[in-house]
């Protein structure tokens, strides 16, 4: 997809992201449209060794967004994960879900008061409990970027922790039985000190982290774009000036994913910080700032994975896509006035541009498509799934080869 005019150049479907499989794409990009000015990737091996073969040239940037991504991977992976296990473990979430139903029976059609004061002591805790329990499992605080950036384990951590303190102090002040049963389900998270050393340093390099954030300005904690974020419109100077305060500020530090973080910000540096490149447009050069992401390509397939649901009304579109010839994804250029224009090239309609086409051209190329995505006939589909399969096509063998 070209960045600037959001057209689709071209399409392909390969089975893996290895470098033997994308250079062939790359190498019929450059035959049909030429070198690009630079190109904005992720951080996989595959692309990286593709590029450098086809386009070895020109410049290879990285993607920021992936970039911090990887980073906070590294940051608080192995921290998170531990926290999430022994959340897990604790079965916490399964006896509070359970707890809230013991109650809401209890409240009946009081439910539909739930935010309302109630003057019998019981219910109001009863209430009290339950606004508490669904106030721990409530995630509209998160971004919508994903993991590292959102951590929805971490986060339901935390408000069973502070829903624990607060449950307690009202506890102490009224006695009530209904908050001592939630203390006494939130117990079992608050003694364990696996659990509370996990979430420390999370705490801690979850505060790093967003200091890296804030100084590539993208992916912010205040955001609204979700994974659409493209990072602000900041000069590409001020952005480097900012990441090398950072890798100062922990340079000095003998903490090992500090380190870790610090060599990947210096061995990518160059690759981050792009100077605007020069091109001649219209005979006269003008300076491209490349973008700062190559989001562009995942919303799209994101916009796609939604029609596609919409369609089958399922979650999953995997067969969907798997049927989908690759061109198909070249109708989106249709919204594009000027890609419409090019593409009748002084016709008066579609139809039209479409009569103009070889049918036999059309007839050989569906030919060869269906020749390179045989399905597996029926009855060998069929003698796959008998049972003693492996027996019966071993005597098939035997038999053909006798």
């Amino acid at each position: 997809m070209d960045e600037i005019s959001g057209i689709i150049l071209s399409s392909v479907k390969i089975g893996s992201e290895k470098k033997e499989r994308i250079i062939p794409f790359l190498q019929d990009i450059q035959a049909k449209y030429g070198t690009p000015l630079a190109v904005v990737r992720d951080m996989g091996k595959g692309l990286l060794g593709a590029i450098e073969e086809v386009f070895p040239e020109i410049p290879s940037l990285i993607c920021h967004f992936h970039f911090l991504r990887d980073i906070g991977k590294d940051l608080l992976d192995a921290d998170y994960r531990t926290l999430r296990n022994r959340l897990t473990q604790s079965k916490i979430r399964v006896a509070l879900k359970n707890k809230a139903k013991d109650f809401e029976k209890k409240l009946g059609d009081g439910m539909s008061d739930l935010a309302k004061v109630d003057v019998d002591p019981e219910l109001a805790s009863i209430k009290t409990v339950l606004l508490y329990i669904h106030w721990m499992f409530d995630t509209s605080s998160l971004s919508g970027y994903g993991f590292p950036f959102d951590m929805n384990h971490f986060v339901f951590y935390q408000r069973l922790i502070l829903g624990y303190e607060r449950i307690k102090l009202l506890h102490n002040l009224t006695g009530s039985k209904p908050l001592y049963q939630l203390i006494k389900l939130l117990n079992r998270i608050t003694c364990d000190r696996e659990l509370k050393q996990a979430a420390v340093r999370l705490e801690q390099n979850e505060r790093t982290f967003g200091e890296l954030r804030q100084a590539l300005r993208i992916a912010l904690p205040d955001g609204k774009q979700g994974l659409n974020d493209d990072g602000e419109a900041c000069e590409m100077k001020t952005i480097a000036k900012r990441v090398g305060e950072f890798v100062e500020k922990y340079d000095s530090s003998v903490d090992r994913s500090h380190r870790k973080m610090i060599e990947q910000i210096q061995k990518y540096d160059d690759k981050l910080f792009a100077d605007p490149i020069p091109a001649v447009v219209d005979g006269q050069v003008v300076d491209i700032q490349p973008q700062r992401t190559n989001n562009i390509m995942e919303r799209f397939f994101r916009h796609l994975k939604r029609l596609l649901r919409r369609r089958a009304g399922s979650v999953s579109v995997k067969k969907s896509l798997t049927a989908m010839l690759p061109g198909t994804v070249l109708v989106k250029n249709l919204e594009d006035k000027e890609y419409v224009e090019l593409l009748l090239n002084g016709t008066s309609g579609l139809e039209e541009r479409f009569s103009q086409i070889d049918r036999h051209l059309f007839l050989r190329e569906f030919a060869k498509m269906k020749s390179s995505h045989k399905k597996i006939p029926v009855d060998a589909r069929k003698l796959i799934r008998e049972e003693h399969s492996l027996d019966k096509i071993e005597k098939m063998y035997l038999a053909s080869a006798s």
